[in-house]
């Protein structure tokens, strides 16, 4: 019993010294890079603040909300995996996106390009809560943030801002990603017998946009695409939470922890104008 109780200190000790390690180095690693391979290319500056709050129809605050929640629930994960228990583990396992993407900040608030964005901290704050009080109230994520992108066309009139690539516009194309709230109603209403994996999904997008506040750059000659209309689009989708199939193969566990927050591809409807289409890049 005791030698058992050793082994089990000693996983524990293993595992910790493991995440502990992990963490600093891809935290370290990442802002390094960042710093050396986008930073350096700019002008620095002392930290200054930069209000950019009405930026890209704030397609740019969801992307900072929901990669705030995704870091957080990783981190809260990483603390059950290590055996941290209790509340200390939900809050400081889910302040790692809030960690993480304030760090990118103060990068932000000494460049001279950019600034310290109070709505980005704002942003990230309410992703990092979103995941807490969720593990505080459940002990789990009911109402799961995901991802999706499709090129809607925008990116190829401004590729070198928007993306030439697939992996690039991912990332920078933001007329193309779609940020969801997906929720299982058998979750919430066990007597529907709905399968708690089936989910319905609140999708928020947005369009026609080739610069952050307007559609005019200055490039060889003036470039506008002033009738190029900016608009916020809403959809309704389905969607299936992966970590609530019944499937406990060891590889769709792992792939349901990390993968979890791509959108499952189903028709969807523009709330606007009521277009049915295919989620599909």
């Amino acid at each position: 019993m005791a030698l058992h109780a050793a082994d089990s200190l000693k996983v524990i000790r293993n595992r910790r010294l493991i995440t502990g390690i992990t963490g600093v180095t891809v935290y370290s690693g990442t802002m390094y890079s960042l710093n050396q391979f986008w930073y350096s290319d700019f002008p620095r500056s002392p930290m200054h603040g930069f209000n950019d709050s009405r930026e890209w129809l704030q397609m740019d605050k969801a992307g900072h909300f929901f990669t705030s929640w995704y870091l957080g629930v990783t981190g809260i994960r990483s603390a059950d995996w290590i055996k941290m228990r209790g509340n200390k583990a939900i809050w400081l396992g889910g302040s790692l996106g809030l960690v993480f993407l304030t760090g990118i900040e103060l990068l932000d608030g000494t460049s001279a390009q950019w600034g310290f964005s109070w709505t980005d901290a704002a942003a990230n704050t309410l992703g990092a809560g979103f995941a807490i009080s969720q593990h505080l109230l459940w002990k789990k994520q009911k109402l799961l943030l995901k991802f999706s992108y499709r090129n809607n066309g925008e990116s190829a009139l401004r590729p070198q801002l928007l993306g030439s690539s697939m992996q690039e516009r991912w990332i920078k194309d933001y007329n193309g990603q779609t940020y969801w709230l997906s929720f299982s109603p058998g979750a919430f209403l066990p007597a529907t017998r709905i399968p708690p994996w089936l989910c319905l999904s609140l999708g928020y997008s947005a369009s026609g946009m080739l610069g952050a506040n307007n559609n005019e750059w200055a490039g060889s000659a003036l470039i506008g695409y002033g009738s190029l209309k900016r608009e916020r689009e809403w959809f309704l989708s389905a969607d299936i939470d992966l970590s609530a199939v019944p499937y406990h193969a060891p590889w769709f566990r792992t792939f349901t922890t990390w993968f979890n927050f791509l959108k499952i591809p189903f028709p969807g409807i523009n709330l606007g104008n009521g277009e049915v289409f295919w989620l599909i890049p």
